[in-house]
């Protein structure tokens, strides 16, 4: 092991070898286009900008539409919930990303609000269906390579508008 070797006369610190230093580490950053056409509420950015975060579980207060949503992220170390944004009306109903898993795509109907959304994990899992039948139905399909991050849009009692703010990290080879 790396335990001190020790006699009578003193301890001789082990000899470590040099280990390399990891690559440093950037992230693109990208937003989804806007889901909703509302113009109501005040606008909302959140995301958490660490080279490994990702959407963790979310809870979502819903009834005909998308009242309130927020995500909870992590790096597998730490955990940090975005600001619940919207309003305080319907139910809440939250779901686990399974382990291991990433969102790839978000189903969705839209008006001027959010009506719906399902997200869709990187094995074809679905999430609840979470919200109401009104409005055009969307699917929106993440980047390849891309993860969640976080989310921007509009809200005041309900999600006027929503996108998501999504990364992808890379990492480039330091010359010793």
């Amino acid at each position: 092991g790396l335990d001190q070797y020790c006699t009578k006369k003193g301890c001789i610190a082990p000899i470590v070898p040099d280990r390399p230093t990891p690559s440093p580490a950037t992230m693109m950053v990208f937003k989804t286009e806007l889901i909703g056409t509302g113009d109501g509420g005040k606008n909302f950015t959140y995301q958490f900008n660490y080279t490994t975060v990702n959407a963790k579980k979310f809870f979502i207060r819903e009834g005909v539409k998308i009242n309130n949503i927020q995500i909870l992220l992590s790096d597998g170390v730490k955990n940090q919930y975005t600001p619940a944004q919207g309003g305080e009306d319907g139910a809440l109903t939250t779901w686990e990303v399974p382990d291991g898993q990433y969102i790839t795509q978000v189903e969705y109907r839209q008006s001027n609000s959010v009506d719906s959304l399902t997200f869709i994990t990187n094995t074809g899992e679905k999430s609840p269906y979470f919200g109401g039948g009104g409005g055009m139905y969307g699917l929106m399909t993440f980047p390849t390579g891309f993860r969640l991050i976080g989310f921007y849009g509009k809200s005041d009692d309900m999600i006027d508008q929503l996108g998501f703010i999504l990364a992808r990290t890379y990492y480039t080879k330091s010359i010793p």
